[in-house]
C-alpha cells in the first residue's frame, strides 16, 4: 500500500519542488510556508520524523555522513513516480472537469442565441406583414436584439475561456 504524503511535506516537496535540500533549507521552507509561533528545534523534530518517514519507504535519499548536519535529501523515482504524476493527474482531472462544465454552458448560451435571432426574424416578419403595427414591434425588436448581442459577448467570452484552459497546464 504506498504512503500517504501529508499535506505539509506535499506542500514543501511537491508544491515547492523542493529537492537536493538539507535540514536547514526544509526548515527554512517550512517556516516560510507556514508561520507559526513553533521553536526552530520543534519544527526540526517534526521534519526529521517525516523524512525519516519517507526515507525508509524509500521515498527519499540520503547523501553526506548521517551523523552530521551536510546530509542532503533527494527524491527518488518511487517519489516521482507516486507523488509528483500522481498530482499531475489530480490537477488534469480538476482541469477536465472545468472544461466539461464550461462546454456545457456554452451549449446553453448557443441555444439561447439562436433563440434570440430567430426572435428577431420573426420580429421583422410581422413587421413585413403588418407595417402599420410596427411601433408596438420595434420595442420588442429592439430587446430582442440587445438580448441577441450580450449572448453573442458570453458565447464569445466562453470560447475564450475554454482555449485559455485548454492551452494551460496551470490550474488554480
Amino acid at each position: 500500500m504506498p504512503l500517504k504524503l501529508n499535506e505539509t511535506m506535499k506542500t514543501l516537496l511537491v508544491e515547492n519542488g523542493l529537492n537536493n535540500f538539507s535540514m536547514i533549507e526544509m526548515r527554512d521552507a517550512y517556516q516560510k510556508a507556514f508561520p507559526s509561533d513553533k521553536s526552530s528545534g520543534e519544527i526540526r523534530k517534526y521534519l526529521y520524523r517525516q523524512l525519516y518517514r519517507l526515507k525508509t519507504e524509500g521515498y527519499l535519499k540520503t547523501e553526506g555522513d548521517e551523523n552530521s548536519q551536510n546530509i542532503v535529501y533527494s527524491k527518488t523515482d518511487l517519489f516521482e513516480l507516486e507523488f509528483v504524476e500522481q498530482t499531475n493527474t489530480v490537477k488534469h482531472t480538476k482541469k477536465s472537469r472545468e472544461i466539461i462544465d464550461l462546454e456545457n454552458d456554452l451549449i446553453q448560451l448557443e441555444v439561447d442565441l439562436s433563440a434570440s435571432i430567430a426572435e428577431s426574424q420573426e420580429y421583422n416578419k410581422y413587421i413585413s406583414l403588418y407595417p402599420h403595427h410596427k411601433s408596438l414591434i420595434m420595442p420588442r425588436l429592439k430587446a430582442a436584439r440587445e438580448k441577441s448581442s450580450s449572448l453573442l459577448g458570453k458565447v464569445a467570452a466562453a470560447k475564450g475561456f475554454i482555449d485559455v484552459l485548454s492551452s494551460s497546464d496551470i490550474i488554480r
